[in-house]
């Protein structure tokens, strides 16, 4: 997974929402895996208490940490999976109210599609496989933020793809557990 977005807002602010159009700042995240764009461009709300990048890649089977001191209503996280074209997994706008002091709770997270290329599987559009990622003018689909089907390996049958068994992913394809401490 690419590093991971955070951000603390209130109930106005959405990271994506599902049957919508991704943003562009989502489509930076989703087929590239940079998510400074998602940052910037929430920072620049007063919807946003604070956004920032949390860690390098992420590897399968790894667990990353992050302590926040925050007000905020609300959780958003982002993170390309890598080894897609426009995958993304993402927690959007967890209620942080529903927690008291010590409360822990486990979130199973899907992997969504942005919707904003068509799923070729082409190395020149993966970027784990060599591909260039964000491209403004590739074949956006113009589709809309959805659960990913999952990806279409050369093992299936799909000679163009960079992909392989090892790529396929079944959702849920990631756990965040978040802990109020006080």
């Amino acid at each position: 997974m690419s590093p991971l977005a955070v951000v603390l807002h209130n109930e106005n602010y959405k990271v994506y929402t599902l049957g919508e159009s991704a943003s562009v700042a989502l489509e930076n995240l989703a087929e590239g895996g940079d998510n400074s764009v998602l940052i910037d461009t929430s920072t620049g709300t007063t919807d946003v208490e604070q956004s920032f990048s949390a860690s390098g890649l992420i590897a399968p089977g790894v667990t990353v940490g992050v302590t926040v001191d925050s007000n905020a209503g609300h959780l958003s996280l982002a993170t390309m999976l890598v080894n897609t074209n426009d995958g993304f997994i993402g927690l959007n706008a967890y209620d942080l109210s529903l927690l008291s002091k010590g409360d822990e709770v486990t979130v199973e997270l899907p992997t969504y599609d942005a919707g904003t290329e068509v799923n070729s599987e082409t190395s020149g559009t993966v970027p784990a496989q060599g591909g260039e990622g964000f491209n403004a003018d590739r074949d956006d689909s113009n589709g809309l933020v959805r659960i990913h089907a999952g990806v279409v390996t050369a093992d299936d049958g799909l000679s163009s793809s960079a992909l392989s068994s090892i790529h396929r992913f079944d959702n849920p394809t990631a756990k965040v557990t978040i802990k109020r401490i006080y």
